[in-house]
């Protein structure tokens, strides 16, 4: 039975979605300050938080980082905030999904059981066989949003593990914003796909701490994003036998379009 916390100081509203996801066999638990959830969620017992970013005690977003500093487990932002810039705000502080109010109570509940089924995907050790990707001196494992180097070990939240394994499992080809969207989500959203480019930025951003700074994840100007493997000397790892390297000294794989850059474009 998975274990639900729901952060939020409107007694009414936490009533209601204690006996709603209740009724589809979750156990929930219920915090009213930001001080309280964070006590919960270090236990280790949690396996979501819902959160209303607008708590007497705390800012919600400074809140969810806090979160996310010390739990893995996933995060459903619940509010009434419906700016862009807040959406936008939630995702850059690790959210796995924004639910603006009013909202269908039976579309949280699929919402909610839509993020735990991802999460739930990744076990807390890797699996034997679990297919790993190489990104310079370090090695992407999807099953733990790990990137592990011979020096350090850098932790993705679920959504950037789960948009770096979506573009290295379909390596070479060119996605959209709101493709990549629309497939990690598993459904059609009507978040901002200008998260994704947030996501994207936040994992350049780690992954430019290893000590090598490889570049796996490529803009393509009218395309969208790619990633490639990159290996130990810096260069992307060729699928096909005897790619050829384009004029530039760049992988051909990895030329613009007048190039014959070989990435395919999909589009939504």
């Amino acid at each position: 039975m998975a274990k639900i916390l729901l952060v939020d100081d409107d007694a009414y509203l936490t009533d209601l979605l204690c006996y709603a996801l209740g009724r589809e066999g979750f156990d929930v638990a219920a915090a009213n300050t930001g001080r309280e959830a964070l006590r919960v969620v270090q236990t280790g017992e949690t396996d979501l938080v819902i959160l209303d970013v607008t708590l007497p005690d705390t800012d919600g977003f400074r809140l969810l980082a806090a979160l996310r500093a010390v739990s893995q487990a996933p995060v459903v932002v619940l509010t009434d905030r419906a700016r862009d810039e807040d959406v936008i705000a939630g995702f850059e502080n690790g959210a796995d999904d924004y639910v603006v109010k009013p909202f269908n109570m039976q579309v949280l509940v699929n919402r909610v059981k839509a993020v735990l089924r991802r999460s739930g995907a990744r076990p807390s050790q890797p699996q034997a066989g679990t297919h790993t990707y190489r990104i310079g001196s370090a090695v992407f494992d999807p099953a733990t949003c790990d990137l592990v180097s011979p020096t350090m070990t850098i932790h993705l939240t679920l959504t950037e593990g789960r948009v770096l394994g979506f573009l290295l499992t379909r390596e070479g080809q060119a996605f959209s914003a709101e493709r990549i969207l629309e497939r990690i989500r598993g459904y059609n959203t009507s978040s901002s796909a200008s998260v994704i480019k947030t996501h994207i930025r936040h994992l350049r951003e780690k992954i430019a701490l290893l000590p090598d700074k490889p570049q796996p994840i490529r803009t393509l100007p009218g395309l969208g994003y790619a990633a490639y493997q990159i290996d130990e000397n810096g260069e992307a790892q060729a699928r096909a036998k005897g790619a050829q390297r384009a004029p530039g000294g760049a992988p051909a794989h990895l030329q613009p379009a007048a190039l014959r850059i070989p990435f395919r474009a999909v589009r939504p």
